[in-house]
């Protein structure tokens, strides 16, 4: 798995041919200019609520209802703000997609937009529920019944950089962990 980065300029544009090969093939495109605008009073308002007891782990926005998930009912003011700011960015990375990525977007399905306000890093959290460790991207919830997700990060914090943790594609890990666990690598 490799990066591809996508300078600004490239981002305007309809993905090239090499893009889509690209991504095609388990790579990840770059974008170190995002080019989903995240106005600043929205990234302020979003990079105060870690700390907030009105915020969980993770807010979810559900697009095709219009649904907000993760924050307390309570904080009616914080609710209606992390609601448009949720809304507004969702509706901007589709468009952006829709743009970028315009030989998908007519087959592809529109699932929901997180925002996760508590770091990682320091975390008590069960073994599952922890994200930096090996997973399939699936959820057992929401399986995927044999669809490809593509997925959309954000970094929104201005002074501390987001390294999103990578590794092989399914099938090499696959046979990595079944080694492991004793089971036969079929003959070819």
């Amino acid at each position: 798995m490799a990066r591809l980065t996508i300078e600004a300029e490239h981002a305007r544009n309809t993905a090239t041919d090499e893009m889509l090969a690209r991504l095609e093939s388990g790579d990840i495109l770059y974008f170190p200019t995002n080019p989903i605008p995240v106005p600043d009073d929205d990234r302020a308002f979003l990079l105060q609520q870690k700390q907030s007891t009105a915020f969980h782990k993770n807010i979810s926005y559900r697009p095709l209802q219009d649904h907000l998930k993760g924050v307390d009912q309570k904080d009616g003011e914080a609710l209606a703000r992390a609601h448009e700011i949720m809304r507004n960015y969702s509706r901007n990375a589709i468009g952006f997609m829709s743009r970028f990525l315009s030989p998908y977007a007519r087959d592809w399905k529109i699932d929901f937009a997180s925002f996760r306000p508590i770091e990682e890093e320091g975390r008590s959290v069960s073994l599952r529920s922890r994200n930096d460790l090996i997973h399939v991207d699936n959820f057992p919830s929401r399986p995927s019944h044999g669809d490809r997700l593509l997925r959309i990060f954000t970094n929104i914090n201005p002074e501390r950089p987001r390294i999103w943790v990578t590794s092989d594609s399914f099938e090499p890990l696959a046979w990595q962990y079944a080694a492991k666990a004793g089971l036969p690598r079929p003959e070819t």
